[in-house]
């Protein structure tokens, strides 16, 4: 038996959040465990192309969902292919997608709320800045760790180039204009 309302939420986060390579684009990158009642739940990993803009079609086997472009993805971009068989079956079922939008819509309120969000975001950057300044191997100058968080403009380019490059905006950025969309996202009329 699969734990649907915990799968929901798993596929709500990964959408929401723009998981560049989760789920809902190439149906990889989450583990299924079998708990001991015999539920099955979706537990997602690898989440390191999150809070960013889509990508698009061209870059590392990318574009396998569509549905929009930068901070506004469709939350059922992928819904439509079989291939990804939870997003799709699920989906097709209207109580199910209608609790799902909730879900989505819930992570849009609550966590993309950058009151919310940047008190976390900027707790966590303190515990770790220092080290960070330190890196000499890091891929990125510190000054895109320090800006990455809040700032108005992209952070700076340089080391890593490619799918799992420098982001072009900051959280902050992301966040608000994630938030934006999908508050007043209205489903097409079928």
């Amino acid at each position: 038996m699969l734990d649907i309302d915990g799968t929901l939420r798993f596929l709500a986060l990964d959408k929401a959040l723009i998981n560049n390579d989760g789920y809902w684009t190439r149906a990889s990158d989450y583990s299924i465990y079998l708990d001991v009642k015999g539920k099955f739940h979706l537990i997602p990993h690898d989440a390191n192309e999150t809070l960013r803009e889509l990508e698009g079609p061209g870059r590392f086997g990318r574009g396998g969902g569509g549905g929009g472009d930068g901070l506004e993805l469709d939350p059922f971009a992928g819904a439509e292919e079989a291939r990804k068989a939870l997003l799709h079956r699920l989906l097709a079922v209207p109580a199910l997608r209608a609790r799902y939008l909730t879900y989505v819509r819930d992570i849009a309120a609550k966590w993309l709320d950058w009151e919310k969000l940047g008190k976390i975001a900027r707790e966590y950057q303190s515990l770790i800045a220092a080290d960070v300044a330190a890196d000499t191997r890091k891929l990125y100058p510190t000054e895109a760790f320090t800006r990455g968080i809040a700032g108005e403009t992209a952070p700076p380019s340089g080391g890593f180039r490619g799918p799992m490059g420098p982001a072009t905006l900051s959280l902050k950025q992301f966040a608000d204009g994630r938030r934006k969309y999908l508050l007043n996202y209205k489903e097409p009329e079928k």
